[in-house]
């Protein structure tokens, strides 16, 4: 065979194992977006209800957005209106319910009690204004407090009012006044912020409470009288977290709530002292009993509850194995100030275009795409820090000497340095991986072969899966997104676009790298090394090689590689 011929196949192999091995999850810009304005905070709220419950959990009202219905599935019905969902299975993130199916408007509802893949309760950061990146943002006498990451509210429909000390763009709906939000573009993500009453309350946070299907009344503000030590999370209303007394939430049961918006803790009691319970509970007929909808000003009447302000993540799903990776929410660490000056307006699309990232830790020319020691072959992965003293000097290939943990071979990787003393070092992974039986083989399993993730959809970057990091640690990282559960997302430094992003899941820290606009792992060139032989990238094959026809070959970086056999 040719080596052009070759060539193709070892790239369309790699090409292949991030499209097909992988899926790609849909951004939420797909979805049709209508103006701002046909999907206020308050437009005609009493079509819907405050509270819903779908297969024994409750969702509480958000909002009504600017998603069109036929990119969601319907799931069910309650009266008159249209259950919907981004996925025909449960647990549901969120949900939607629409009047009509084809046309609108929607609403978006979020769940009460946020549950991971496996149904159970989530533990840390569940609700969206968690962790609390930003502190509240003062607008003339108005006062607003943050709701987390909004995706779905496109900016077009918006008027720009201000920028920040930190040049951040201050965006609102002028029609309303004073705005009911305050939309905050960091460069790096949309931020949401909720107008507080002359309580502090923002509006999902009224008079009364709707948790569990029961009615909670407002008891004030107990943030010095409350000892935190005394209550555990139990959930969320809209954004904000909601915790009761430890003793009560051991119980399963609880008849007070405490809801905290940043240093506020407001406390709610359940009329009647009928608890609400944490386990998941439904209607016998399956039909949610009737409750009065909020009214005209987008508060409850005086009979039931509060209607939430907006606020909703990117992500339909937390990332798990077999299962699609999400949209992150991101998550930055500078408060915005008051805002001061009006800049001139800047037209922004709803999902802004992200450049294509510099490989991560960009490797010096002085290291080669390829090295050999003991006659095994070793492709260059990336640089990485690494402490090389503490491991064993094994050989030297051209000038960059070579080095790997003790007790090989065989060796997985091994490191090239021209300096012993440097504190990075390139990082070669085995073209010919080790085997089950210990032996290197084309036949093992390369890193990105070790679970199956879908893509991760970072403002339209997409990253692939790349196996288990074997060298760097959360702690040699920053936090710069958090999944919908609240999982830390990590990156080398918070400047974007990302090389590479990582998750931490179970002690296994994973990594996923960016995809350039060919489809192809930032971290390969034009051309990559193989068994001693250089290839240049040809195209895209995905659909024209059928890889179950090809033969193993082995590894290039953690991807698998495949040759005519």
């Amino acid at each position: 065979m040719s080596s052009h011929r070759q060539g193709l196949n070892v790239v369309t192999a790699l090409i292949l194992l991030a499209a097909v091995v992988v899926t790609s999850l849909l951004p939420p810009s797909a979805f049709s977006v209508r103006a701002q304005d046909d999907g206020d905070v308050a437009s005609e709220p009493s079509r819907f209800p405050v509270e819903i419950a779908v297969d024994g959990r409750y969702f509480l009202f958000d909002r009504e957005i600017p998603v069109l219905p036929a990119a969601l599935t319907e799931i069910g019905t309650q009266d008159e209106l249209v259950i919907l969902a981004e996925t025909a299975e449960g647990p549901y993130p969120r949900l939607f319910l629409a009047a009509d199916a084809q046309a609108g408007p929607v609403a978006r509802y979020l769940p009460e009690i946020p549950v991971g893949p496996d149904g159970a309760p989530l533990t840390a950061n569940a609700c969206l204004s968690q962790p609390a990146e930003f502190g509240d943002l003062a607008s003339g006498e108005e006062v607003y407090a943050y709701a987390g990451p909004e995706a779905d509210v496109p900016r077009d429909g918006l008027e720009i009012i201000a920028t920040t000390d930190q040049n951040f763009t201050v965006y609102a709906n002028t029609q309303q006044q004073p705005s009911r939000e305050l939309f905050v573009d960091t460069g790096s993500g949309v931020f949401r912020f909720v107008l507080l009453d002359d309580q502090g309350r923002p509006g999902v946070l009224g008079d009364t409470l709707q948790f569990g299907g029961v009615s909670f009344t407002f008891g004030g503000n107990q943030a010095d009288t409350v000892d935190p030590g005394t209550l555990t999370p139990v959930g969320c209303a809209g954004p904000y977290q909601l915790s009761a007394p430890s003793d009560q939430v051991a119980a399963g049961a609880v008849n007070q709530l405490y809801a905290t918006v940043d240093a506020r803790v407001f406390a709610y009691s359940a009329e009647g002292g009928t608890p609400a319970s944490l386990a998941p509970t439904a209607p016998e007929t399956g039909e949610v009993p009737p409750i009065q909808p909020a009214g005209d000003d987008g508060t409850a009447t005086d009979e039931e509850v509060s209607t939430p302000e907006p606020v909703l993540q990117e992500t339909a799903a937390p990332i798990t194995e077999e299962t699609a990776a999400p949209v992150i929410q991101e998550a930055t660490a500078a408060p915005p100030e008051t805002p001061t000056t009006e800049p001139a307006p800047a037209e922004q699309p709803a999902t802004p275009p992200v450049d294509q990232p510099a490989p991560a830790q960009a490797v010096s020319g002085e290291l080669p795409l390829e090295v050999s020691v003991d006659g095994a072959r070793f492709g260059l992965d990336r640089t990485v820090p690494i402490a090389l003293p503490g491991l064993e000097q094994i050989g030297d290939d051209g000038g960059v000497l070579l080095f790997a943990a003790p007790g090989g071979p065989p060796w997985d990787r091994v490191y090239g340095a021209v300096d012993a003393a440097a504190a990075q070092a390139g990082r070669y992974l085995a073209e010919q991986p080790i085997g089950a039986n210990g032996a290197p083989s084309g036949e093992g399993a390369c890193l990105a072969e070790t679970a199956n993730f879908t893509l991760l959809d970072v403002g339209g970057l997409l990253y692939v899966y790349a196996g288990p990091e074997p060298d760097l640690t959360p702690d040699g990282l920053q936090s710069v997104f958090q999944t919908s559960d609240g999982q830390p997302v990590y990156a080398e430094t918070p400047n974007q676009p990302f090389p590479e992003l990582y998750i931490s899941t179970d002690g296994v820290l994973s990594r996923f790298i960016a995809l350039d606009d060919r489809g192809v792992p930032g971290t390969f060139g034009d051309t990559v090394m193989f068994n001693g032989q250089s290839y240049t990238f040809d195209r895209e094959a995905t659909g024209e090689v059928d890889p179950n026809l090809l033969a193993r070959a082995g590894c290039v970086g953690p991807f698998s590689v495949r040759v005519d056999p």
